[in-house]
């Protein structure tokens, strides 16, 4: 589909394809508009020409770990149809240090930009900013729904295409916070669905490169009779498809959206298994030391979607360090997501949206880091990398490593984060 054609769809999309059809410099200028004019305005809304209101609320900073890291939080504001909308970012730097590099962290289902670990021994970009990497890491809309929230109607319409665009502000927020830095964008699982569409959204060669940690944009195998994202274990893909959210292979995508509509079924919950309060108190009992609440915790993590897909507590990475990390979770996510990300797996350039037009074409170098027990089962990471049309393409397989390992292993600081590092010095 070609954006002309998509634009059309939604005011949003026609105000963010701004950005990536015109030159990169002219999209700089776009979002420097934005951004000045709600400094010279704090108590006023930027009115763009499709009637969106945005603010951008830069905090102050706020020290984390022991590294002389500081956050500085920016949070943008979407006044529209469906209500407010909100998203935020947080840059993670050294106080006054203008770092030759940038990076964009697009975390992954359910994840969000606060940090959850402040050592930077299990925390990427704090091991980053640290050696002179800016990172700046989103939070999506759906961070700022209520855990006690119990109408979802507006998740219905956050779909993939519109957290790729949530994205592309991000972006060229940061392009504006920092213009003379290279910019790299990374996505954990999902996340790294996004990263690949918005690396196919932005205006052409102000990305550096492209980080994919255990995720990717299409499938490795032919279309499986239902249309699997490559960020969803079998197992657990299964389960949802007994809940009607996924498309038949046969199925048109018109005709498996509006089943999705009819069900009013929107928003997946964490908690749903166990209920969001005893997830949440499990998780703090186990890093409080409580051998029950570990031995339980460390069963669900290797168990849930088999042989350690998920994670691996002892072998690979500490148990309560996980906890902590899954203790900051946001609750609720966009279902839609699920069903638009199996659409744009399962074809090389899905005809319901235009974020994966360049996939096949893309020239940016990319980095793809694959766990054996989970990315490698699928191969989506490096199937998606090596398949984009780059000529720059390197990956780290992680053997005994599952999804939630790549992130916070005991070990990642030699196989993921220093390699990470290097590769970004050498880009």
């Amino acid at each position: 589909m070609t954006r002309n054609v998509f634009a059309a769809r939604t005011r949003l999309w026609a105000l963010l394809t701004t950005f990536a059809v015109v030159g990169a410099s002219s999209a700089t200028d776009l979002a420097n508009s934005i951004v000045e004019d709600v400094r010279a305005n704090p108590g006023q809304a930027q009115q763009t020409n499709s009637s969106t209101l945005w603010r951008a609320q830069p905090s102050g900073p706020i020290p984390v770990g022991a590294s002389g890291i500081e956050e500085r939080r920016f949070e943008l504001v979407l006044t529209g149809d469906a209500g407010v909308n909100r998203i935020a970012m947080h840059r993670y730097g050294k106080p006054g240090a203008h770092d030759a590099r940038v990076m964009l962290y697009l975390p992954g289902t359910n994840m969000n930009g606060e940090a959850a670990l402040t050592d930077e021994q299990h925390n990427l970009w704090l091991y980053l900013a640290a050696r002179g990497v800016t990172v700046y890491a989103l939070d999506y809309r759906s961070h700022f729904v209520s855990p006690d929230a119990t109408d979802f109607k507006p998740m219905a319409a956050w779909t993939t295409d519109v957290y790729v665009h949530d994205a592309l502000r991000a972006l060229m927020l940061a392009h504006e916070q920092q213009p003379q830095a290279k910019l790299y964008v990374a996505g954990f699982s999902r996340g790294a669905t996004l990263a690949y569409g918005l690396s196919c959204t932005a205006p052409p060669g102000l990305i550096a490169g492209l980080v994919a940690l255990d995720g990717g944009f299409k499938n490795a195998s032919d279309p499986p009779s239902v249309a699997i994202a490559p960020f969803v274990h079998p197992t657990f893909y299964r389960t949802r498809l007994q809940q009607g959210d996924k498309a038949n292979h046969d199925e048109s995508y018109t005709a498996a959206h509006s089943r999705f509509m009819a069900s009013g079924a929107f928003a997946d919950d964490v908690g749903a298994g166990i209920g969001w309060q005893n997830r949440q108190a499990l998780m703090r009992s186990a890093i409080a030391g409580n051998g029950k609440a570990q031995e339980s915790l460390a069963r669900v993590l290797v168990n849930a979607w088999g042989d350690g897909r998920l994670a691996n507590p002892g072998s690979v990475s500490d148990l309560r360090v996980l906890a902590q990390l899954m203790l900051g979770y946001d609750r609720f996510y966009p279902r839609v997501q699920n069903l638009e990300g199996g659409a744009i797996a399962q074809t090389a350039n899905a005809p319901e949206t235009a974020v994966d037009d360049c996939w096949g074409h893309m020239s940016m170098p990319i980095l793809f880091v694959e766990s054996a027990k989970f990315g490698a089962v699928s191969g989506a990471a490096s199937y998606s990398a090596r398949r984009s049309g780059s000529r720059d393409v390197m990956g780290i397989k992680l053997p005994g490593f599952g999804h939630l390992d790549v992130l916070v292993a005991e070990h990642a600081v030699d196989l993921v984060y220093a390699p990470t590092l290097q590769w970004l010095r050498t880009h």
